[in-house]
């Protein structure tokens, strides 16, 4: 249960991450 819960939470880190660089990159291109 707690390796689900740490990996559910990884999972969520590395998503906000990557939109969030999109979200830098698309602005800095426009």
């Amino acid at each position: 249960m707690m390796m689900m819960m740490m990996m559910m939470m990884m999972m969520m880190m590395m998503m906000m991450m990557m939109m969030m660089m999109m979200m830098i990159l698309f602005n800095i291109k426009w």
